[in-house]
C-alpha cells in the first residue's frame, strides 16, 4: 500500500520542463526579453536584432542600429526585472491585449507614453516572440527623445559602449567633469561671500559663515551638480547614483553639527566670561545629545530611503532601550542629578559648601561625580544623585560674616562697671569701617550660672573668611581691653562649694 501511494506521488512531484524549439529560445516572452538584453549587453547588435519584428521599417533603416538605439533607451528609461516577464509560450492572458502580444514596459515621456510590447508569429512553423512592429517603429523617435543627448554628440561611441559597473565609459567622464565644475564654482562662490562680508564689515555674520564653511561648499556643489545633471541624459544606473540620498544626508549632518559647535563655542564663551564654568559641562553633555539625535534622525531617514521597514526597528530600539535603561538606572540617575545642580546651580565649582555633616570646596562636578575637597585635603568623590539630594549650606554665597561672641563676666563686676563695658564694646564696633551699622546689638542678657552674660551681634563687610578671622581678632583684642579698662574680668568656668562645719561635742 505504501509503495502504491508514493507512485501515485511521483507524477504530480515531476516538473513541467519547458522544451525550446527556438534556437534563440524566443518561444516565451521572458526567453526573448532575457535573448535581446543578454545580445545587447554583448554589444551582438546583429544578433539583437533577431529579436526585433522588422517587417514593416524602411529600406533604409539598418537592423543592428535600431538594435543599438533600442539599448539606450532601455538603458536610459526602462528597468526590466526579467524574472517577472511571463515565461509560458503562450504568454499572459490577465492584460488587455491580444492573445499573441506580451506588454513587458512603459516609457513615459512629457508629451506622449511608448507601449513595449512583444508579440507572436510563426516563422519556419515555429511560434517566436519579438519585439513588435508597432515598438519597431517607435525606436527612432524613442532615441532622438531619451538617447544619450549632450552625450551622444560630444563624446566618441566607443565611451558609450564600455560600462564600468553597468555606467558606460562617458557617463562616469561626465559625472567626473560635472562634480569638478560643481566644487570649483562652489569654492568661487563662498570666497565671493566671504569678500563682501569682509568689505561691510559685518564680523557676526562672518564667523558664522566661517563656522559653515565647507559644509555649505558641498551644500553648493549638491545644488549646482544636480542641476547641471538635468541637462545631460543618463541612463537609470547612471540615475540612481545621483539619486541617492546618502550625500544630501550626510552634508545635512555635517552642517547642522558645525552649527551645533558654533554657537555651544560662543555661550561656553559667555559663560566662562560669567564665571559660570560649571555650566559648560551640562552644555557639553546637551551639544552631544543634539548630535547623537541628528545622527538617529538621519540614519532613519537614510534606511527609510534603503527601504528598511523603519517603524519595525524604532520599535526594537524602543524595546532594546528600555532593557539599557533598567540596566543604567544609576547612571541615569546620576545625570539627572547633574543636570539639577548645573541647572539649579545650589553650587558652584570653587565654591566652600557644608554637606552633610562634612565641609570642603566644591572642584568638579562631572556627569557621574561631584568632587569636594576637604579641611584634612582629601578628596570626597559623591554621586550626583546623592549629592543634589543632600542639604548643601553654601559659605562662598554669603553677602557678610556674623560676628557673634559671648562675653561671660566675673558675679564681682558692679553694674557701673558692666554699663561701661557695655558702651566701650558700642563705640568699638560702631566705629570701625568694616563693621556694618545695621543690625549692631550689644546687650547684657542674663545671669549665667557662673557669670553675667553678654551678648554681641554684629556683621563684618566681607565675603573672604580669612579677612574676616582678620577683623575678628582685632576686635576681640580691643573688646578685652575694654573689660580691662572698667577693672572687671572675665569669668572662668567654675563652681564654689559652700560647706557649714558642725558643733563637736
Amino acid at each position: 500500500e505504501e509503495k502504491a501511494k508514493e507512485e501515485e506521488k511521483a507524477p504530480k512531484e515531476e516538473k513541467k520542463v519547458l522544451v525550446f524549439r527556438d534556437e534563440l529560445k524566443r518561444d516565451t516572452p521572458q526567453g526573448a526579453v532575457k535573448g535581446l538584453v543578454d545580445a545587447t549587453k554583448d554589444r551582438d547588435y546583429e544578433k539583437a536584432a533577431k529579436f526585433l519584428d522588422l517587417k514593416y521599417i524602411p529600406y533604409n533603416q539598418v537592423p543592428a542600429e535600431l538594435a543599438r538605439e533600442l539599448k539606450v533607451v532601455f538603458d536610459q528609461k526602462l528597468w526590466i526585472d526579467i524574472d517577472n516577464v511571463n515565461n509560458t509560450l503562450e504568454g499572459s492572458s490577465d492584460d488587455s491585449l491580444p492573445e499573441n502580444q506580451e506588454l513587458i514596459g512603459v516609457i513615459h515621456s512629457d508629451q506622449t507614453s511608448y507601449d513595449i510590447i512583444l508579440q507572436k508569429d510563426l516563422v519556419n512553423d515555429i511560434p517566436i516572440w519579438r519585439i513588435s512592429p508597432k515598438t519597431v517603429r517607435d525606436i527612432p523617435k524613442m532615441y532622438d527623445q531619451f538617447g544619450h543627448g549632450v552625450l551622444g554628440k560630444f563624446l566618441p561611441p566607443v565611451l558609450l559602449e564600455i560600462t564600468i559597473f553597468k555606467i558606460t565609459a562617458g557617463e562616469w567622464i561626465s559625472l567626473i567633469i560635472i562634480f569638478i565644475f560643481s566644487l570649483i564654482v562652489s569654492i568661487i562662490l563662498t570666497k565671493l561671500i566671504i569678500f563682501i562680508l569682509k568689505i561691510f564689515k559685518v564680523k557676526r555674520t562672518l564667523n558664522f559663515f566661517n563656522a559653515l564653511l565647507w559644509p555649505i561648499r558641498w551644500l553648493f556643489v549638491l545644488i549646482i551638480g544636480r542641476n547641471l545633471f538635468k541637462i545631460v541624459a543618463y541612463s537609470v544606473e547612471a540615475k540612481s547614483i545621483i539619486k541617492i540620498t546618502t550625500i544630501p544626508i550626510i552634508i545635512t549632518a555635517w552642517l547642522l553639527f558645525n552649527l551645533i559647535d558654533y554657537l555651544f563655542d560662543i555661550w561656553s564663551s559667555n559663560q566662562r566670561k560669567q564665571g559660570k564654568r560649571d555650566v559648560i559641562v551640562f552644555y557639553g553633555l546637551f551639544k552631544k545629545a543634539l548630535k547623537l539625535l541628528i545622527i538617529f534622525v538621519g540614519a532613519t531617514i537614510w534606511l527609510d530611503n534603503l527601504g528598511f521597514k523603519v517603524t519595525t526597528i524604532i520599535a526594537g530600539l524602543g524595546v532594546g532601550g528600555i532593557a539599557v535603561a533598567l540596566a543604567a538606572q544609576k547612571s541615569i540617575e546620576d545625570i539627572l542629578g547633574a543636570m539639577t545642580l548645573l541647572g539649579a546651580r545650589p553650587v558652584e565649582i570653587g565654591d566652600f559648601v557644608k554637606f552633610g555633616d562634612k565641609v570642603g570646596t566644591i572642584e568638579d562636578i562631572s556627569l557621574r561625580l561631584t568632587k569636594v575637597r576637604t579641611l584634612d585635603r582629601t578628596v570626597v568623590n559623591i554621586p550626583n544623585s546623592i549629592f543634589a539630594t543632600l542639604q548643601l549650606e553654601n559659605y562662598t554665597r554669603r553677602d557678610k560674616i556674623r560676628f557673634h561672641p559671648k562675653i561671660h563676666l566675673c558675679y564681682e563686676t558692679t553694674p557701673d562697671q558692666l554699663q561701661c563695658i557695655l558702651e566701650g564694646i558700642r563705640k568699638i564696633l560702631s566705629s570701625h569701617p568694616k563693621i556694618m551699622e545695621e543690625p549692631l546689638r550689644v546687650r547684657f542678657v542674663k545671669f549665667g550660672t557662673y557669670s553675667l552674660e553678654c551678648d554681641i551681634l554684629a556683621y563684618v563687610d566681607t565675603k573672604i573668611y580669612s579677612n574676616f578671622l582678620e577683623i575678628a581678632e582685632e576686635l576681640n583684642f580691643s573688646i578685652m581691653n575694654a573689660i580691662e579698662a572698667a577693672g572687671a574680668q572675665l569669668a572662668i568656668p567654675a563652681q564654689n562649694i559652700y560647706t557649714q562645719a558642725k558643733n563637736s561635742v
